[in-house]
């Protein structure tokens, strides 16, 4: 099941890109197999078509926090950069995913503590992530085994 607060977003969506009733039916059972957002499974059906409708030009409104310049520590661009290659992997905007990511492999609980050598290696590491899964997509058939 999808919260209250997901249901909103969708319909938000839906009416700031303009879509018919029927055009947001048939993206809903293209994009997710279902016939209405309250069949959607959760974070990864609503995370489908969220990646659809940004697909189709819709922005949310909250941006990503920013931390300025400070020496020593990540500039902005790199953040950027590390919340886009993320976006690229992961397939979702969740900052909470990658500040999961970001301790598990490198012990920083956030982006804002992220100094810049460390952000060097996350963008290696993220671009490198990028290139394996170019290089093994996952709806590639494996040879089977003998």
């Amino acid at each position: 099941m999808i919260t209250d607060a997901q249901r909103k977003l969708i319909h938000l969506a839906r009416r700031r890109l303009g879509l018919t009733e029927g055009d947001y039916r048939a993206l809903l059972q293209r994009v997710a197999g279902v016939a209405s957002s309250n069949d959607l499974d959760g974070d990864a059906g609503v995370n489908a078509v969220m990646l659809e409708f940004g697909r189709l030009g819709f922005k949310t409104v909250q941006k990503a926090p920013q931390y300025g310049d400070r020496w020593g520590w990540a500039t902005p661009k790199q953040l950027d950069l590390i919340r886009s290659l993320w976006r690229k992997y992961a397939g979702t905007e969740d900052e909470k995913g990658l500040e999961h990511f970001l301790e598990k492999q490198f012990k920083v609980t956030s982006l804002r503590f992220l100094d810049f050598k460390t952000a060097q290696k996350v963008i290696t590491t993220f671009k490198r992530m990028a290139e394996w899964r170019r290089d093994h997509p996952r709806d590639k058939k494996q040879p089977a085994r003998p």
